[in-house]
């Protein structure tokens, strides 16, 4: 089954699986797969993820684990949603593939091609580290094409990583996060990092319909093949 042509998988696991990480590692998803998501994992990243070169759409709901995956390492990934990961509470840089300061010295670019980032429903959420204090020696490119970025009902989160006035953002859209949304109010001192975005909407409230769980930008029709696999 996982040799033929698989554009587009859907992992579903029910939320009493003790542990998916045996069964993740098991698969073995073909080279050209473009869109992956995953719901109720818990667990480590899949040994297998870093080696599709393909993997441009990339989804993860529910997760049940407190620390977010190194998906920095993803160097083909262009667009990321993260959603309803209610036990994250800090997100470091872990996530940005960074286990120690030496891996500045083996990873120069993190998140080298991602243009798209979205957070969703992490309503635990309240710190998002920087990397300032681990990069003064090092020269490392964050996100350099990243366009859009989007934090929706993250309702502690009280501010963003200096390293994002560093990209190239054209969008940026914070809806349902009030302490997030006071931070950045224009007139602030705060507001003067985020006023070079062309396109900012800052709002407790949101006229934006609220997505479907993952499916967004991401149809059966846009792949050969679709597979929902359900613990």
């Amino acid at each position: 089954m996982w040799n033929k042509k698989l554009f587009h998988i859907r992992l579903e696991f029910s939320m009493d699986t003790s542990s998916t990480v045996e069964i993740l590692n098991a698969l073995r998803p073909h080279q050209d797969l473009e869109f992956l998501q995953i719901f109720w994992h818990t667990g480590s990243l899949p040994n297998w993820m870093q080696s599709l070169q393909n993997l441009r759409f990339l989804t993860i709901c529910r997760g049940r684990q407190g620390e977010l995956w190194p998906l920095g390492k993803l160097e083909f990934l262009e667009r990321l949603t993260l959603r309803e990961m209610y036990v994250v509470r800090k997100i470091g840089v872990e996530f940005l593939g960074l286990e120690d300061q030496t891996s500045f010295r083996s990873h120069r670019v993190l998140f080298p091609k991602l243009k798209q980032l979205k957070f969703e429903y992490l309503t635990g959420w309240n710190e998002w580290k920087d990397v300032e204090e681990w990069a003064k020696d090092s020269e490392i490119t964050i996100m350099p094409w990243l366009s859009s970025l989007t934090i929706f009902h993250c309702d502690l989160l009280k501010a963003l990583p200096d390293f994002l006035f560093k990209t190239p953002l054209q969008t940026l859209d914070i809806s349902y996060c009030p302490i997030l949304s006071k931070h950045y109010q224009e007139g602030n001192g705060e507001w003067a990092k985020i006023s070079y975005i062309p396109n900012i909407s800052i709002s407790r409230n949101s006229t934006v319909e609220e997505s479907s769980y993952g499916e967004e930008d991401i149809t059966v029709e846009d792949s050969l093949s679709c597979i929902r696999l359900t613990d």
